[in-house]
Order: C-alpha cells, then structure tokens, then sequence
C-alpha cells in the first residue's frame, strides 16, 4: 500500500485502467475458446449423425473444403472502399454442395471469419466480430440474393438452410 499511495493520481489511474482492459481481454478470450468450442461439439454431432444415420459422404477432400471458404471470403466485399460482393461467386460454391454432409464440412471449414471492408460491430452477447458462415453470409448479401443461397441447396435436395 505504501507504494500505491507514492504514485501519483494519474499513475493510479492508468493502472487502474490497464486492469480493467486486462481482465476485459481475459473475459474476451475465455469466451471466445468456450463459442469456439461449442461449435467443434456442434459440428461433432452433427458429422455423426450425417455419416451413420444418413450414410453420408463427403464429396471433396478437406482441402477443398476450405479453398470453397476462402473463395465465398474473398467473394465478400473488400477493401476499405468496398468493390462490391461477387454474389456469382458465391453461388457457384454452393453449386458444388451435393449433399448436407459437404455443407457441414464448408461452414466447418468456413470457421469464424470477421466481415471484410466493414467496421467490427461485434455479436451480441459475444463482443466478437467474428461470425459463422449463416451470419457472415447475412452481412455480404440482400435478402433476395441470401435466399438464392438456399434455393440452391434446395433444388440440390440439401436439407441444411441458412
């Protein structure tokens, strides 16, 4: 105590500040890793009740699964100034979807991803930014181009909707 009260006001203060963003960042992450966790749990029953109970496989290998991701990411608006978002794009990797299974495997491969050329508004509830496929999906597109995104996995006979 007695090096606490040799500081000055403003030292205390900064401290004082540096704590509550410390314990912020721990509280942050902490729950980061426990959503991040859910969603592996999530996927884990989902994958076994696809590939037992349904007899499902995967089309594609996991590589290509995360290629399909990392093309709707890039499809999405980008840059500060955003150029616009490749819907095409987007639909055609779900063209590539031929069963529930493979679109598992992309919004596992998809993972959690923060919206591009927007400023972070984050989840509430979660205070992240960073969104699963569903909800980044709902950032990128309009109504009417979101719903194509399940027209296609309809007429595909896929069960699974955004």
């Amino acid at each position: 105590m007695k090096f606490w009260n040799t500081l000055s006001p403003i030292a205390r203060t900064l401290i004082i500040i540096a704590i509550i963003v410390l314990v912020f960042m721990i509280i942050y992450y902490i729950r980061k890793g426990l959503k991040k966790s859910q969603l592996n749990q999530d996927f884990n029953k989902d994958y076994q009740t696809l590939t037992e109970a349904s007899n499902q496989k995967p089309t594609y290998l996991s590589s290509n699964y995360s290629e399909f991701a990392d093309k709707i990411y890039e499809a999405g608006c980008s840059g500060l100034f955003c150029y616009g978002t490749d819907e095409q794009a987007m639909y055609d990797v779900f063209e590539k979807m031929q069963n529930d299974l493979d679109v598992l495997l992309l919004i596992k491969a998809f993972g959690l991803r923060e919206p591009r050329g927007s400023i972070c508004i984050p989840i509430p509830g979660t205070g992240s930014c960073d969104y699963p496929i569903g909800q980044w999906l709902q950032t990128e597109l309009s109504a009417d181009e979101f719903k194509e995104i399940n027209n296609i996995l309809t007429r595909k006979g896929i069960k699974f909707q955004f």
